[in-house]
């Protein structure tokens, strides 16, 4: 019985006052690994190369020729669920390696953002379906070490094109999305 004891006392003596292993501290942490608890993601410090050079600052999804499966996709062209650009807050400097969180019902998926600004989602098992009139989704933007910023309303049917003139197309009525 004593030899329990003093392993047992040995293992909680290798932990910090009052912290088991495997549970938050007093705080609670956010489990992103950042320790601000806040819940926001690191920004990537490599992010990947975007495809469109300059920017296409209109809908992935708007026209025949892009990534619109409905309307007929672009030479080698994948389908997007979701897609468009992201701006740190002066709304203007693409912000590259910060992250777009799509939750669709109990489903949520992240979206790098790539250095030129783009972030989009492929519908399916690999990536998540558009929004529709019965399953609504919602978004938010990650860029530690700020909180996330939500979207204020709900992505309903056709709402995965987040830069259309509907949503946030530059210089539209929504203005950009953008993390703080």
């Amino acid at each position: 019985m004593a030899r329990i004891v003093v392993i047992f006392s040995l293992v909680l003596a290798a932990c910090d006052v009052g912290e088991l292993p495997g549970v938050g501290g007093a705080d609670g942490g956010s489990g992103s690994g950042d320790g601000g608890g806040n819940g926001c993601i690191e920004v990537s410090a490599t992010p990947a190369v975007g495809h469109h050079n300059p920017v296409m600052p209109t809908g992935c999804m708007s026209a025949a020729g892009c990534h619109s499966q409905a309307k007929g996709l672009g030479a080698a062209a994948p389908a997007y669920s979701y897609g468009g650009l992201l701006y740190k807050a002066d709304k203007m400097t693409p912000y590259a390696g910060a992250t777009v969180i799509i939750k669709l019902g109990t489903a949520e998926k992240k979206a790098a953002v790539a250095d030129n600004g783009e972030f989009f989602l492929v519908p399916g098992i690999a990536g998540l379906d558009e929004p529709t009139a019965t399953m609504t989704g919602s978004t938010e933007a990650s860029a530690c070490p700020s909180a996330n910023l939500k979207m204020g309303g709900l992505l309903t049917a056709a709402g995965g094109d987040c830069n259309s003139a509907a949503c946030h197309q530059p210089g539209g009525v929504q203005g950009v999305i953008y993390a703080p």
